[in-house]
């Protein structure tokens, strides 16, 4: 994962114009309120890593049906 970042990081400073771009799209309504369910999502596993217990089949599912909505408003607010 490190590595994925740092290649993401690399790419953006590569191209500081379309980084440009992809935020000024995340700053409109629709983008923004996906933003705010994905960060919404975050904060829940957060506090899921935290007060769950991992041996759990239930709380392991509701992690991850929480973290798959999360993603996927990220995935939508990146594609609005």
């Amino acid at each position: 994962m490190p590595l994925g970042f740092a290649l993401m990081a690399a790419g953006a400073v590569m191209r500081l114009d379309a980084l440009a771009g992809v935020l000024a799209s995340l700053v409109r309504p629709p983008a923004v309120v996906a933003l705010a369910g994905w960060a919404g999502c975050m904060v829940a596993m957060s506090y899921m890593a935290a007060h769950n217990r991992q041996d759990v089949a239930r709380d392991n599912w509701a992690e991850e049906v929480v973290n798959t909505v999360g993603q996927a408003a990220l995935l939508l607010a990146l594609l609005l």
